[in-house]
């Protein structure tokens, strides 16, 4: 995204580098000691100011990010207003697992999937200075799809969280997304042992555990690709009729790049995935599901595309015409040319 005449440095919050910088450190403690709350956790507000001094002394035009709801890039957000901060989302936000953004979430400029997030981030207490549904960044990076190529296989359950055993986690709405997980495994096991279907599995983690939980099931000829870049889960999809999970982001991208793609629950609740009918089935009885996935099958993707026509935009608005990394390249370049 950025040319060599630009500068730039990355900041990893998740490997804690240590500056010894003495004019660095000097600024440290002033701000800790200009910064700190009593009222508020101790460690947290080190750790945060700790990185505020970062900013304060390298001082960047822009400070961007991929991680949108990283607590750390939110608090400096809201704390150090020298730079233009520019969110990129990298996955669904929803009412499980984001009851604190009220209290945190504050993006100056958000780039979104689509016109729904906009709307789902202020149900959720976010404010947004300025906002742009451009859809998925991983998605723009994608070839345009070729309509002629034959597919490969007809589902691809995409795969979560290395479909760990429920009754060894402890948080209920984790425990509940694993026990929903399972369920649509053996739902789809159950139909294309009848209907004759190949699938494939789109693996989270691979490692030895998720792959013998597939293997178990679905038995050892079972196909499993696991990640070996940043965009071969994209290139599988492609490949694939229909693509299946419970609630990953993976399926609105599924959508974005033009393919088929739905969300199976067992309950019609709007905690986990509050997206419209047209992308989220809720099961009631096998017979209605199996003649609901017949349909799906056997439509063709300009078929699926002009049924979701009115909600592809709204929740994954890519335009391959101008991909998202583009129109956020052309947004750095303002701010730091200063147009």
């Amino acid at each position: 995204m950025f040319s060599d005449k630009k500068q730039y440095s990355i900041v990893d919050s998740r490997d804690y580098t240590l500056y010894l910088n003495p004019l660095f450190i000097i600024k440290y403690i002033y701000l800790l000691l200009i910064n700190i709350n009593l009222k508020e956790k101790l460690t947290k507000q080190i750790f945060h100011i700790y990185y505020l001094a970062i900013l304060e002394y390298i001082k960047p035009k822009v400070v961007i990010t991929y991680i949108d709801n990283n607590s750390i890039y939110l608090w400096l957000a809201k704390n150090y207003k020298k730079s233009n901060f520019i969110a990129i989302q990298n996955g669904i936000r929803q009412k499980f697992g984001n009851s604190d953004y009220k209290n945190i979430c504050e993006h100056d400029h958000f780039y979104c999937f689509g016109q729904y997030d906009i709307q789902k981030h202020f149900e959720l207490g976010c404010k947004i200075n300025n906002a742009y549904p451009v859809g998925s960044y991983r998605a723009g990076l994608m070839p345009v799809k070729d309509e002629k190529i034959v597919k490969k296989y007809d589902i691809c359950i995409i795969s979560s969280d290395g479909r760990r055993e429920p009754n060894l986690i402890k948080e209920k709405g984790i425990r509940d997304i694993a026990f929903s997980n399972r369920k649509i495994d053996k739902l789809l096991h159950r139909y294309i042992s009848l209907k004759n279907l190949n699938i494939v599995i789109a693996l989270s983690t691979n490692t030895k555990e998720e792959n013998n939980y597939y293997r178990n099931l679905f038995g050892n000829g079972i196909k499993m690709i696991g990640k070996t870049n940043s965009l071969s889960t994209y290139n599988l999809v492609n490949d694939c009729k229909l693509s299946i999970s419970f609630m990953s982001t993976m399926l609105l991208e599924t959508i974005g790049l033009g393919n088929k793609a739905i969300s199976i629950h067992f309950d019609d609740t709007d905690l986990y995935f509050d997206y419209p009918k047209e992308i989220k089935y809720v099961y009631r009885d096998f017979k209605s599901f199996s003649k609901y996935m017949d349909t799906l099958l056997n439509m063709s993707d300009s078929d699926y595309e002009n049924k979701i026509k009115n909600i592809k935009k709204y929740i994954m608005n890519n335009d391959k015409m101008n991909p998202p990394h583009m129109i956020i390249k052309r947004h750095i370049n303002r701010i730091i040319n200063n147009i």
